[in-house]
Parts: structure tokens; C-alpha cells; sequence
């Protein structure tokens, strides 16, 4: 080549700069987009014949975030809003004193509702609980207009800033959160 350019075939895709064959990592994707019961690194490292799992994660993990598809379209309709911790409570900690020194995730999750089912769902980590922050994650995921369904919680009031109609529910139990 007069250019001395070399060009690899994996150059500008998610195998870029990839050790593991690519026998490999077409055979994951089939296991990955084939499999019904979601699949787990550890599944997929046996078929594989990796001997390392951490391979068979970052194969599965890369995968995974190649298939997202980041022109989605946001839910709409009646949206189930609510957040949850992942991460247990500290050990030895009880009540209020649990969430001093937490190092649980905060993640915002919505759900869309068709008819008596579920629909799609989106989730985000937060990095805070802020009034604020909710509002803008709702606006990532949510259509305006639409009707965003929550617990009580003061935090979510601020959804009419995000043009979704909000609307508690009580669900009888006090909220622990501050």
C-alpha cells in the first residue's frame, strides 16, 4: 500500500482493540440475543470455553451495551415512578441510623403500565435524591403529558416541572426517608 495505513477489521466498533477471538464474541452475541431466561456470565463462560469469568462479563457487558439502542422511545401513557436502594443497610445499624454512611446505590425506576400488565422500563442511578435531579431523569425517560404515578413522597412533586401530571398514592406505610 503506497498510504502505509493499516486498517483493522474490528476499527470503530465495540470489538476495537480486542484479544478474544471473534469466533468468540459472535457466539456470545447468538447466546445472548437467543437465550430466553436472561443470561448470566457464568452461563456463557462454559459454552464458550473461556477459562477466565471475567472475560465472559466484560464479552457479555460490552454485548449488552452495544444493543441499547440510544434513540429510544420515552415511555408514555400512565407511568409507575419510584426509587430504590441497591445495597444492603450497613450491618449493626437500625431505623434513620441505617442511611448515615450508606453505600447503597439510589435508582429511579419507571414503569410503563398497559392495561392490567407492565410495559417497558427504564431505569437510571442517581447520583442524589434531589427534587431536582428526579425532575431531569424524568425528562430523559418520560413523554410530557404523560401521568407519572408515585408513593407520596415530596420528592416527586416536582414532576409537574418535567410536564407530567403527578399523581400519589398513599400506600399506608410511613416513609423512613428524610
Amino acid at each position: 500500500m503506497a498510504c502505509r495505513y493499516q486498517v483493522s477489521l474490528t476499527a470503530g466498533t465495540v470489538l476495537h482493540h480486542t484479544t478474544t477471538p471473534l469466533t468468540v464474541w459472535f457466539w456470545a452475541a447468538s447466546l445472548a440475543v437467543t437465550d430466553q431466561r436472561g443470561l448470566a456470565a457464568l452461563r456463557l463462560q462454559r459454552p464458550l470455553g473461556l477459562t477466565r469469568y471475567e472475560t465472559a462479563w466484560r464479552v457479555l457487558h460490552t454485548l449488552r451495551r452495544a444493543m441499547v439502542n440510544a434513540a429510544r422511545e420515552s415511555l408514555h401513557g400512565d407511568v409507575e415512578i419510584d426509587d430504590t436502594w441497591l445495597g444492603g443497610p450497613p450491618p449493626g445499624r437500625r431505623g434513620r441510623r441505617q442511611r448515615k454512611g450508606r453505600q447503597a446505590a439510589i435508582v429511579f425506576v419507571a414503569v410503563e403500565q398497559r392495561g392490567v400488565g407492565s410495559g417497558r422500563v427504564r431505569m437510571a442511578v442517581l447520583p442524589d435524591f434531589k427534587q431536582a435531579t428526579i425532575r431531569e431523569v424524568v425528562k430523559q425517560h418520560v413523554v410530557p403529558g404523560s401521568t407519572g404515578y408515585s408513593d407520596a413522597y415530596k420528592r416527586f412533586d416536582g414532576l409537574q416541572a418535567a410536564d407530567v401530571r403527578h399523581v400519589p398514592r398513599s400506600t399506608g406505610v410511613r416513609s423512613l426517608r428524610s
